[in-house]
């Protein structure tokens, strides 16, 4: 019986010393963004330090977006995980425009149908706007 004492400690700690695994799937999704005041430019934030796509000036009608979906992670480390945790099943994007504070966020999606998003922008107070 003495023996599981040790032998618990070393699976435990097998278990938490594998390689980072993680496995997904990038599937195509249609989604509108419309924002108030128009003219917005959008911009879809990727995981995996992948670079930014420029998606257009809103408003925008049903685009389509790269979404992660079945998403498993596997020994990632807390922040690397929440980051992409935060991609899966949604488009993350940055809405700007000159004079507003810029949104950040994640829009649902839906693999089966469109899903429209409308994003009001809220003026940069006359303080804030001066650099």
């Amino acid at each position: 019986m003495k023996w599981i004492f040790g032998f618990v400690p070393l699976v435990l700690l097998a278990g938490c010393c594998a390689a980072p695994s993680l496995d997904f799937v990038l599937a195509p999704c249609e989604v509108s963004i419309v924002s108030e005041p128009p003219g917005a430019e959008v911009v879809q934030l990727q995981p995996l330090d992948q670079a930014p796509v420029r998606l257009g000036t809103t408003p925008l009608a049903e685009i389509t977006v790269t979404v992660l979906r079945n998403l498993k992670l596997g020994n990632l480390d807390a922040v690397q995980a929440r980051d992409l945790a935060r991609h899966a099943n949604t488009v993350v994007v940055r809405v700007s425009l000159p004079g507003y504070e810029t949104f950040e966020g994640a829009l649902r999606t839906d693999a089966r149908r469109p899903v429209e998003h409308r994003i009001v922008l809220r003026p940069l107070s006359a303080a804030e706007s001066q650099p």
